[in-house]
């Protein structure tokens, strides 16, 4: 049981650390990365859109695929305000506790914690 436990975290973090949020399943606009649709993401927004509208890198908010922020772009943002996906977060992981941190026991116990 132990192994499999193993190897399931090993694929959560592997997926999160390939893609990011999307892992979790975060709504389309989650710019700032926190699986919230909020006034942080509108921020990032707003500070690519008044720059120059077109941007070519990984945090880019063209949400729409077409290489510039644009007004549709703030529809998609807007049509997902609001939104908070997350209401689950692994927030603390150890695979391997052979010394670090022992239980009520001392016991040294592999652990995941959810918040």
């Amino acid at each position: 049981m132990q192994k499999s436990f193993w190897w399931s975290s090993i694929g959560v973090i592997l997926a999160l650390s390939l893609f990011g949020p999307a892992a979790l399943g975060c709504p389309v606009g989650d710019l700032d990365k926190n699986c919230k649709i909020d006034i942080g993401d509108f921020q990032v927004f707003a500070e690519n859109w008044l720059e120059d509208g077109v941007c070519t890198d990984s945090d880019c908010p063209n949400l729409d695929g077409t290489g510039a922020v644009t007004m549709s772009d703030f529809a998609r943002l807007a049509e997902h305000w609001g939104e908070n996906h997350s209401e689950l977060v692994i927030s603390e992981f150890m695979a391997i506790n052979d010394e670090a941190h022992p239980d009520e026991e001392g016991k040294f116990p592999d652990w995941i914690e959810i918040y």
